[in-house]
């Protein structure tokens, strides 16, 4: 008993680590799909050969690949014949390479086979290898007849996950069923890697029946209905209505005639050799009252343009008329509320008749009521009319009492506001309204007094001037207006035919008259004037500068006119003999104002001037001199500063004697004839003239030192 206890326990132990170390082969592709494609595959392919759970010890098997494949040519793996999975591991792999071979072939098969240690066959894959990728959908049949209402499973070779299309709808599946109630087209989108295919399926129906009224019939009480049928394919058959009770009358095999109280549904089948097909249609029975009369809030007569008026009826409930619609038609009136209700608030505008349509599916009624608005024409004596500016206008009502609480507006320009005859004057064009009540409505006319716009005074001289430069302005047509009105500046006048213009920079004068009539005319004239250069004197040497000194003046303009302009100098007001940009000057006093005036090739002119300071000149004598031949303090002679010119110049000794004379500006060297004069006290005069013609006069002492 023991024994026979232990067989089994081993027996089911053995089957136990069997199951557990079932290995299975599959491939795991970088496409997703179970099969391969030369040229198509996007990155690497595997081999996975997997434990369902981890291996309790190391596990061996012999891996062979086989098929019509050629390894090497096809195909390439990374086995090397034996695979092991060791302990507490489940998975092992290795990659799968297909091969270009550039010859195109029937599909061929790579065959793995997994083997133990007693040559037993544990697992094994086989794989299908295409040269290039191709799509077919089966059935493949096009096209592929069926019955109406037949459901069809499609699918592909090879197999996998693609995009089944149907008109704009996608499905991505491995399969496709579809019921077939029309004629349609199918389509299917493979992407295996970098390579597409597609294939596409008419299905059409060789068999089938429908109602011409679609799904639903409908019918207004009491009116009947016909049901029609329109088959596909042969019409020869079997027709059977259902329910053929009182409500339906035949009219042939394919038509009935529906007699009903209340929504019904109804069916044909049809049979013939090829299919059983079969069709529904419900009868929808509606209803409207017999009238449904427009009530009018408030109820009047006529109306005036502007009143709310409300139509409405009696209630109709939705839950005895869900599906009623309702449409407001009119010619004039301005709405309120929404025109798809049963009522309709509104304000008037013209007469017009208010019809209501009433749909409730076949059911249709229109109703409809006449709303009269009035709205009574005011004439006046005068239509839209063109005068001069504030020429009166006098305005009539023809028929002044049928209009009440008359009043005119704007106030602006009219004699009255309230009376049937104003007159009007206006300087602008006005649009005037009078307003009133005939029969308690509001009436109103208008009359536009539209102004002549000012004729055009032509102005002259149309020409450029020089800055400052003064013009007259003349309009040509002065003699037509008994006043003219000049604006601008820099004018001699303003209320004149022919002002003076004096502008200072491009300026605009505008002219505006008025004639006998009260008509007016505007003209002008822009007056440019040219853009002058900036000037300015320069000097060398710059100031203050001895009285008697020369000067360098310097014309400087920008932009730099030298080339075009004419230059002429003045000095301290009195012109000077010299015409160039750069001028060569004297200082003559102690005050010196040299002024340019450049005249352009425009012939305007423009001035800049400069002041030098002039220092006044002078003339000193020595204390002393010591004539020794060393070149120090050898002469005696008068110090000039500045400018001046000696006219007498004598030195005479103690007893009064004449030691020298002259004007040489080496002056006394100490020698009285050819003898040294001895040292001592000499006096001397000394008479000079200053460049502006005044004499001084100098006597005085000086040492002779030796």
């Amino acid at each position: 008993m023991k024994r026979t206890v232990f067989a089994i326990f081993t027996l089911l132990f053995y089957n136990l680590s069997f199951s557990q170390v079932s290995p299975s082969i599959s491939l795991q592709s970088a496409t997703g799909h179970g099969f391969l494609v030369e040229d198509c595959e996007s990155g690497p392919d595997s081999i996975v050969i997997a434990l369902p759970s981890p291996a309790d010890s190391s596990i061996n098997w012999t891996v062979t690949f086989s098929g019509t494949a050629v390894e090497g040519l096809d195909y390439d793996h990374g086995f090397n014949g034996q695979v092991t999975i060791d302990s507490g591991e489940m998975v092992v792999k290795a990659d799968l390479t297909i091969l270009s071979d550039n010859t195109f072939e029937d599909i061929e098969t790579i065959v793995i086979t997994l083997t133990d240690s007693d040559g037993a066959t544990v697992a094994d894959l086989t794989i299908n290898l295409y040269d290039e990728l191709e799509i077919s959908i089966i059935p493949d049949i096009s096209p592929l007849e069926v019955c109406q209402g037949e459901t069809i499973t499609l699918r592909t070779e090879p197999a996998g996950v693609f995009t089944w299309i149907i008109d704009t709808v996608e499905v991505i599946d491995s399969i496709y069923q579809m019921r077939i109630d029309e004629n349609v087209t199918v389509r299917v989108s493979a992407v295996v890697g970098v390579c597409s295919a597609e294939d596409e399926i008419d299905i059409t129906l060789k068999a089938g029946v429908s109602f011409v009224n679609g799904d639903t019939a409908f019918v207004c009480l009491p009116d009947q209905v016909l049901l029609s049928l329109e088959v596909i394919g042969d019409p020869a058959g079997n027709y059977i209505w259902s329910p053929l009770d009182t409500t339906i009358e035949l009219m042939g095999q394919q038509s009935a005639l529906i007699t009903t109280d209340i929504t019904k549904t109804y069916t044909i089948r049809f049979e013939n050799n090829d299919c059983v097909v079969h069709d529904t249609v419900v009868v929808r029975v509606d209803s409207l009252p017999d009238e449904i009369p427009i009530d009018v809030v408030p109820l009047k007569e006529d109306y005036c343009p502007g009143e709310t008026v409300t139509l409405f009826s009696r209630y109709m409930s939705p839950f005895d008329f869900p599906d009623a619609m309702y449409t407001w038609q009119f010619d004039a009136g301005s709405p309120l509320s929404e025109t798809d209700l049963q009522n309709l608030v509104f304000t008037t505008v013209d007469t017009s008749i208010f019809r209501r349509i009433t749909d409730n599916n076949a059911c249709n009624r229109v109703d409809s009521v006449l709303i009269i608005v009035i709205e009574p024409p005011v004439d006046l004596s005068l239509t839209d009319t063109v005068v001069c500016p504030n020429q009166p206008v006098k305005v009539e009502l023809l028929d002044p009492d049928q209009l009440d609480e008359i009043m005119w507006m704007p106030e602006e320009g009219l004699s009255c506001t309230d009376c049937p005859d104003p007159t009007i004057r206006t300087a602008v064009s006005t649009t005037y309204t009078v307003q009133g009540k005939t029969k308690g409505c509001p009436a109103s006319a208008s009359v536009s007094i539209n102004i002549f716009p000012p004729d055009l005074i032509s102005v002259i001289p149309d020409t450029m001037v020089c800055p400052g430069q003064e013009v007259q302005l003349i309009a040509l047509e002065a003699s037509e207006y008994e006043d003219l009105r000049w604006t601008g500046s820099g004018l001699s006048c303003n209320n004149c035919d022919s002002p003076f213009a004096t502008p200072s920079q491009n300026t605009f004068y505008l002219v505006n008259g008025e004639k006998e009539d009260g008509c007016v005319g505007q003209g002008g004239i822009t007056l440019s004037t040219f853009q002058l250069p900036q000037a300015g004197v320069q000097t060398e040497p710059q100031g203050p500068l001895e009285v008697g000194s020369s000067i360098q003046l310097t014309a400087v303009t920008g932009p730099d006119v030298s080339g075009t302009a004419t230059f002429e100098w003045e000095y301290n007001g009195e012109p000077l003999n010299e015409t160039g940009a750069v001028i060569d000057a004297s200082v003559l006093g102690e005050s010196n104002t040299y002024t340019v005036i450049i005249t352009t090739q425009e012939g305007c002119e423009i001035q800049a001037q400069v002041t030098v300071e002039g220092i006044p000149p002078r003339v000193e004598f020595p204390s002393a001199f010591t004539p020794g031949g060393d070149d120090l303090n050898d002469r005696f002679r008068p110090i000039i500063f500045g400018s001046a010119t000696i006219r007498e110049f004598k030195i005479f000794n103690r007893w009064g004697e004449l030691v020298y004379e002259g004007t040489n500006p080496e002056g006394w060297d100490g020698r009285q004839g050819s003898k040294e004069a001895p040292a001592d006290v000499y006096a001397f005069m000394a008479i000079w003239e200053f460049p502006d013609g005044s004499v001084e006069t100098r006597r005085g002492e000086v040492n002779l030192i030796r």
